[in-house]
């Protein structure tokens, strides 16, 4: 994802990073948006360079019938459609408009919640924008492992990134057996696939994706199409591809 951000920010460094990506047995990327960028961006030629997404680990995102542990929070959700996030509560991920997202929401929807997990810079200005309601909640930085218990609470996950290397919270999500609503910003549209939904860069960005996530709420889905999309991607499949590729450079 760095090569979004870092060749703009320090522009003296794009010759050393893409020597360092030509002169490389192989240059792998996490997805085609980010080759495409770092040929585009770069100037690199993209002869040496292959594609191996993020995994996901479906032994620990799986569908539960019960959320393990103890959330508390689990029973303000009964009864009401979940909105969800995990991830860093910075810029790129666009937390600083969940607050328009979740009023355009609730205009349309009476009986909502939304669920913010994760911890970053935003996190204080977060939690002071929806200081008092009773309808959102915000766990902080929490252990991964817990972050399944979350997901699975969620009728929809939302991935409204400004810059995004691939999203592999979208396989997650899938993994648990909830459809993701995101921007079709940088590797998105590969992580979440025909099983969700997108929303294009421009005016009313925040309106439109709110109007997608309640388009979600009302249109059937099968847990087990997306369940079985995130297995493509389990960990163990794409950890054998990258060893293919140390094996052969070691031969």
């Amino acid at each position: 994802g760095d090569v979004n951000v870092l060749p703009k920010k320090y522009p003296k460094i794009v010759p050393l990073v893409r020597d360092a990506l030509e002169n490389a047995r192989f240059s792998l990327f996490v997805s085609g948006k980010l080759l495409q960028t770092a040929k585009q961006e770069l100037g690199f030629s993209g002869k040496n360079a292959l594609v191996i997404p993020n995994g996901v680990d479906t032994k620990l995102f799986h569908v539960m019938e019960e959320s393990p542990g103890a959330l508390p929070v689990a029973e303000k959700c009964k009864g009401k459609k979940v909105i969800g996030f995990v991830g860093n509560l910075v810029w790129e991920k666009r937390a600083d408009r969940f607050p328009d997202i979740f009023h355009h929401v609730e205009k349309n929807w009476k009986d909502v919640f939304f669920l913010i997990i994760g911890a970053g810079p935003l996190g204080k200005y977060l939690k002071k924008e929806f200081e008092g309601r009773d309808n959102v909640f915000l766990s902080g930085e929490i252990p991964h492992e817990q972050v399944p218990w979350y997901l699975n609470l969620m009728d929809v996950l939302i991935l409204p990134s400004r810059k995004e290397g691939f999203g592999c919270v979208s396989l997650e999500a899938n993994a648990c057996g909830v459809p993701v609503v995101g921007s079709d910003i940088g590797g998105i549209p590969e992580s979440v696939g025909e099983g969700g939904f997108l929303v294009s860069e421009g005016d009313c960005f925040e309106e439109r994706l709110a109007q997608m996530v309640l388009e979600v709420f009302n249109t059937p889905f099968s847990k087990e199409s997306l369940v079985g999309r995130a297995k493509e991607f389990d960990w163990e499949k794409m950890v054998k591809n990258e060893m293919e590729l140390y094996n052969d450079c070691s031969s």
